[in-house]
């Protein structure tokens, strides 16, 4: 797994495929191993070069622990009141990371997807770097506006902080399958068994807690995003779920409304995952926007 030296950090990150690159930036706390097999596996058959990086502070990228670790309780308070909230870094510098990503491997242009955290940042690079990318895809999406943050299930937001707890990799598989369980399409489960040796995994590999909470605190400090979207013109899809207990319907209805060129694809078994049984339909929707744009 090449592991490179940006300006702005060590980044790691892997590709895989030998068609159209495809780079995709996973939520918060998540690692690039985090995408599902059959999910990259579906997008290689689809013609596409996927490159998955570690976002900072987490897996095998650059730790950012000089800067401490922020009170994510505080941060909350301050965004409640709408107060400015001080950050490690927000939003803006992993986009950033990632321009500088695509540089390295000398790609002048992709097609992005985004998920989660990953979403949000996407919709930053598209703004801010529209020459860069082709087409743009949305997967558990919002605007940034606290009103949709509010509609949050307390239990799901609860389950995702949750991980500042975790000692060991035990800890983190038993945590990771609970995650999922709360968070994930309550009748398209993936394996109770399958996310607990994916959780041993991914704290074998790189589990960082305090990275976690700076990203986290990046998100909240980061705010209303629809600043940005008068700038996204690229052919965009909105990938959401039905039953997704983190981010609500209102959220990823208001970017589809607030982005001129995005279509929004809507699933009623849809939560905060990506359940086996609706790869196809994802691979399939990411590859006939990218058949938009030679």
């Amino acid at each position: 797994m090449p592991i490179v030296q940006l300006p702005n950090l060590k980044m790691a990150y892997e590709q895989d495929g030998t068609g159209r690159p495809l780079l995709m930036i996973m939520g918060v706390g998540g690692q690039l191993v985090q995408w599902p097999p059959d999910f990259c596996e579906a997008l290689i058959q689809k013609g596409f070069s996927i490159i998955r990086p570690d976002n900072r502070d987490v897996g095998l990228s650059e730790k950012f622990d000089q800067y401490g670790v922020p009170n994510t309780q505080q941060a909350f308070w301050r965004q409640a009141v709408k107060l400015p909230i001080n950050a490690p870094y927000t939003l803006e510098d992993m986009a950033e990371d990632k321009v500088q990503l695509l540089d390295h491997l000398g790609i002048e242009q992709c097609d992005i997807l985004g998920i989660s955290m990953g979403s949000m940042i996407t919709q930053i690079l598209a703004a801010k770097y529209p020459q860069r990318f082709k087409t743009v895809t949305l997967m558990h999406t919002n605007t940034g506006k606290l009103r949709h943050g509010i509609q949050t299930k307390p239990k799901a937001l609860q389950a995702l902080l949750k991980r500042s707890t975790i000692r060991n990799a035990d800890e983190f598989a038993n945590y990771f399958q609970y995650l999922f369980s709360v968070v994930g399409s309550p009748n398209l489960q993936r394996p109770p068994e399958v996310l607990k040796e994916a959780g041993k995994a991914l704290y074998a590999r790189g589990y960082h807690r305090d990275g976690f909470k700076r990203q986290f605190t990046a998100i909240m400090a980061t705010g209303d995003r629809e600043r940005f979207y008068s700038n996204i013109t690229h052919p965009t899809a909105v990938i959401h779920g039905r039953k997704d207990p983190l981010l609500c319907m209102a959220g990823a209805r208001a970017v589809v409304h607030a982005i001129p060129t995005a279509q929004g694809h809507y699933f009623d078994e849809l939560g905060h995952d990506i359940p086996s049984e609706l790869v196809p339909d994802f691979a399939h929707i990411i590859h006939e926007l990218a058949q938009t744009v030679d």
